[in-house]
């Protein structure tokens, strides 16, 4: 059996890869993108989170249920923007993963995606069941 082989330019350096390493490049660039994508989410979490626990931090000790036992707006500003964003991040990661990989791939874009959405459904459910 015959092994095609690609060559591409990527920032001015050559390399080639087997189709088969294809696969293993995709599942790599699609967490490239949902890490990048939580990453941005939990950066504005915590950013809206220390201008809300500055101005009110009763909104984080009184109206939320308590994550650990401090009072400290900036400890609590961390911890809820972590907690209330990284999902919503991933869920973005994966819509725009799938918005990426429909052009690019076939079959293993669709599995990725399904998987992913499976995940991202599982917890989802998890959260409203409590």
């Amino acid at each position: 059996m015959r092994q095609t082989r690609f060559t591409r330019l990527d920032s001015n350096t050559k390399f080639s890869y087997h189709i088969g390493s294809g696969i293993k490049l995709l599942v790599r660039e699609s967490l490239k993108i949902v890490a990048m994508a939580i990453g941005a989410a939990v950066v504005y979490g915590i950013v809206h989170d220390m201008i809300t626990a500055h101005l009110c931090v009763e909104y984080f000790t009184i109206v939320h249920p308590p994550l650990f036992p401090t009072s400290e707006p900036a400890l609590l500003a961390l911890g809820w923007g972590v907690v209330a964003t990284w999902w919503a991040g991933a869920l973005l990661g994966g819509l725009l993963f799938r918005l990426l990989s429909i052009q690019a791939t076939g079959l293993i874009g669709d599995l990725v995606s399904a998987t992913f959405g499976a995940i991202v459904l599982l917890f989802l459910l998890r959260y409203i069941n409590k």
